[in-house]
């Protein structure tokens, strides 16, 4: 077996991890709780990783000319016996274009809601069947994790028709009572938008939409979930303001406030989240930020008064909202994470009773 491919089918049986990388002249890396940390003493060169890549059943031999076509990285997925991998290939170092690979590593199956940590409030939102659903976060806090458990929710409980467009697939779905049908950009649609356009026609009754980081993909959004339809879909925010604030600066003049309107009526909520090591530094544990539609909040938005919205938050505790430092102040009390850590995921020290 190939080394690279062997070495990592042992970490995926025998270690914790949540990434890896692969780049030449470094050790394996991987990513635990506590941190990235070298898996082996000696350094990989770039023709044993060149081989690794070309593995039938990994990115095979044409992986070059994808990327090249691809803007110079290109990203897919594979499965183990165990887990779920999402790999991406990308070239740094300036005009030495030094080949790195990030590897992504889920579980085979999407966890269930309770086991990640959710909210149980969300469960209302999933129940309300149209409208707009904003899971959002850093890169590896754990958003396309969030989407997938809730899905899989929807998928045992509901009998209903759900298509997902994701770059790449992530986690695979057997469809249970629910009809599931994933779409991957760019193998089965060009880009995020046409596939929202695309599902329309197949009569879906929920849409998650993987990455929604264009104008385009942000108005077919909105406008999907103001036809009825429940919408899901993540971006790369750290709070509900700043997402908000994100998604109305895709638009400008008239447009703006147009689209601002839309989103008052079609928002129903947003988590925001991250993931913090465990005071073993065994595991991640989720802390939210989590936003839930009312009038009040909907006239903030339509009055574009989107800094107080944390305030709105704060003032629907009763209902099931949450800042984040709600969130890690729990955590600390319930002695899960330690008062380090959630120093360090706070954005702000304003609430953080610890």
């Amino acid at each position: 077996m190939d080394p690279i491919a062997h070495r990592l089918v042992e970490l995926n049986h025998n270690t914790p991890f949540t990434d890896a990388n692969l780049a030449p002249g470094q050790p394996l890396m991987i990513r635990t709780p506590a941190g990235y940390q070298p898996a082996d003493d000696e350094p990989l060169d770039a023709q044993a990783i060149e081989t690794f890549l070309a593995l039938p059943g990994m990115a095979g031999e044409g992986w070059r000319e994808r990327m090249q076509n691809n803007g110079g990285s290109w990203g897919f997925a594979r499965t183990t016996r165990t887990s779920r991998l999402r790999i991406s290939l990308y070239e740094t170092g300036g005009e030495k274009h030094t080949l790195r690979v990030a590897i992504r590593r889920l579980p085979l199956h999407a966890p269930d809601f309770e086991d990640i940590g959710l909210p149980s409030h969300i469960t209302n939102v999933v129940e309300q069947g149209r409208g707009l659903f904003l899971i959002t976060g850093p890169t590896g806090a754990g958003k396309s994790t969030t989407l997938a458990s809730l899905l899989e929710r929807i998928n045992r409980s509901h009998a209903l028709h759900i298509q997902t467009i994701e770059e790449p697939i992530e986690y695979v779905f057997k469809p249970n009572k629910s009809v599931i049908s994933q779409v991957e950009v760019p193998v089965n649609v060009d880009s995020f938008e046409h596939g929202v356009h695309a599902a329309l026609r197949h009569r879906p009754d929920i849409i998650a939409i993987g990455k929604m980081r264009d104008r385009q993909t942000v108005s077919a959004a909105l406008q999907a979930a103001s036809s009825g339809h429940f919408v899901l879909g993540t971006l790369h925010t750290a709070s509900v303001d700043e997402t908000v604030d994100a998604v109305l600066q895709f638009f400008d003049g008239q447009e703006s406030e147009q689209k601002r309107m839309l989103l008052a009526s079609a928002l129903i909520g947003i988590i925001s989240q991250t993931l913090l090591p465990d005071v073993r530094g065994e595991k991640l544990v989720l802390a939210h930020e989590l936003m839930l539609m009312t009038p009040g909040i909907a006239n903030l938005i339509r009055q574009n008064k989107i800094q107080q919205l944390s305030g709105a938050i704060e003032e629907g505790r009763s209902s099931g909202m949450c800042t984040l430092n709600d969130s890690l102040n729990r955590l600390v009390r319930e002695g899960r994470v330690s008062k380090t850590a959630a120093f360090r995921a706070a954005y702000t020290r304003e609430g953080l009773n610890l």
